[in-house]
């Protein structure tokens, strides 16, 4: 909808424009009705307006000093004038004054309609051109940024600037980005926004301070040079990334404040302080929330919180032979979650999984299951199962798969790999010695379940566990 403020000094002019067409039909809201033109340039410094409609001849402020002083304060506000002389060099004025069209008093409603429509169209073909050209400026700033293009071609004179990051900028950034005349040009990037800002301490001390004042999470660069503005601009992206995954901070902070390894926690030594024996769930929750909250405070990198969560899915899976459950599965939904939130939850319900009672199957399911777990050490088989059972192998891979979910193959790797995790974790003994007591031969072959099974080397998790 367009807005739409009428300046006059008559009162019933004021109050007739008012009711003289429908302005709803139009699509125009009438923001504002001034008698005083003083009063409407107050009005006009703090609210955008589309359409002015005043009067030109006003006790209190003549229209040709009046328009300029409104131009001046928004040079795209379209304005409609009304007089009651009927003289050309008046209308003349005005309309060198930026005025969009001339009515005489006393206005002529089909008039009237028809000078709002010519000026919406004004209005709309304005915003299109504004639009497209802020977009390809926006565009050059992102070649900028990306290191593909010279800040030169953007015709600025500095040779020192800052690169501002900011998360989630939405229409409050762009408020504040209205009046900033040291912005060289932004860049929104989904809803983030990066900022190119000349060199001028004083004035991005103010620019700071507004957007604190709107609780805005942003990171600004020290003094750089254009050589540095693409490592620099890379370097925040990572960092937003992480205001995304961790949360917020609703802080103006400078780069240099902020950094993954100035206090990074050790992520293997937490996972190891659990212990799953007899854990309530809201238990389980809370030191989990607790754990992931410490490692937003030291901020630790994004990759830490996820190693740290396979780490306690690992343990989970070790101390249970959770073989029911997809680690699998539950490790790809933690290395594609998008926060910590989801990840706390995504244990919890893991965690949740492994506290239910023990799954009891229907036979003959129940004695497939059995045989594994007793004799997992052996190359065992379907065919070799199924002939112990005196069943059909293509019946009882069916079978099994629709009450476990998964194959008889996967269900044989994931409890061997959860007892090669338990071994790891509770003894001393060489991987390839634990890859044979899990009843693989190949010790190849068991690198490459474990590694598909926990985004994790053996070697690795073993290291992990022998340093803490």
């Amino acid at each position: 909808m367009y807005s739409l403020m009428i300046v006059d000094d008559e009162y019933m002019i004021l109050r007739g424009m008012s009711k003289i067409i429908d302005w709803e039909n139009l699509n125009v809201k009438i923001v504002n009705e001034e008698r005083s033109p003083l009063q409407a340039l107050e009005y006009l410094k703090n609210h955008n307006v589309d359409i002015l409609i005043s009067d030109m001849n006003m006790d209190e402020l003549e229209g040709t000093k009046f328009l300029p002083m409104v131009k001046k304060l928004q040079s795209d506000i379209q304005i409609i004038v009304l007089s009651g002389y009927n003289d050309f060099e008046y209308a003349k004025i005005s309309l060198e004054q930026g005025v969009i069209d001339y009515l005489n008093k006393p206005v002529d409603p089909d008039e009237l309609e028809e000078v709002i429509e010519k000026t919406k169209g004004v209005i709309d073909r304005a915003k299109r051109r504004k639009e497209n050209s802020q977009m390809a400026k926006s565009m050059r700033i992102k070649d900028v940024l990306n290191g593909r293009n010279s800040i030169g071609e953007l015709d600025v004179d500095t040779h020192q600037y800052y690169v501002i990051a900011v998360l989630d900028a939405g229409q409050e950034l762009k408020d504040i980005l209205i009046d900033q005349d040291h912005v060289i040009g932004t860049y929104f990037s989904n809803n983030d926004a990066y900022i190119i800002f000349e060199a001028d301490d004083e004035q991005l001390r103010l620019f700071a301070n507004k957007m604190r004042q709107h609780h805005l999470t942003a990171l600004i660069s020290k003094k750089i040079g254009e050589e540095e503005i693409a490592a620099v601009a890379a370097l925040l992206e990572k960092y937003l990334a992480w205001f995304h995954f961790y949360g917020p901070s609703n802080q103006v902070t400078s780069l240099n404040d902020f950094s993954y390894a100035k206090k990074a926690l050790d992520v293997a030594s937490m996972s190891n302080d659990l212990d799953f024996e007899d854990m309530p769930i809201t238990t389980f929750h809370e030191k989990i929330n607790k754990d992931l909250e410490q490692l937003r405070l030291h901020c630790n990198a994004i990759e830490d919180a996820k190693y740290y969560a396979r780490l306690v899915l690992m343990a989970i899976y070790g101390t249970n032979q959770l073989v029911d459950a997809n680690i699998t599965d539950a490790v790809a939904k933690i290395e594609h979650t998008p926060s910590l939130n989801k990840v706390c939850d995504l244990l919890t319900d893991f965690y949740a999984n492994y506290r239910k009672n023990e799954q009891i199957y229907p036979e003959p399911i129940n004695s497939v299951v059995k045989i594994i777990r007793h004799r997992y050490q052996e190359p065992l088989t379907l065919i070799q199962v199924a002939s112990e059972l005196h069943l059909s192998p293509v019946y009882l891979g069916a079978l099994f798969k629709k009450n476990t979910e998964v194959s008889f193959a996967q269900f044989l790797n994931h409890y061997r790999i959860s007892k090669s995790i338990e071994l790891m974790r509770s003894t001393d003994k060489d991987i390839n010695d634990i890859a044979l007591e899990c009843g693989y031969q190949n010790a190849n072959y068991f690198f490459r379940v474990f590694k598909k099974q926990t985004q994790m080397a053996p070697s690795e998790y073993k290291r992990m566990i022998k340093k803490h």
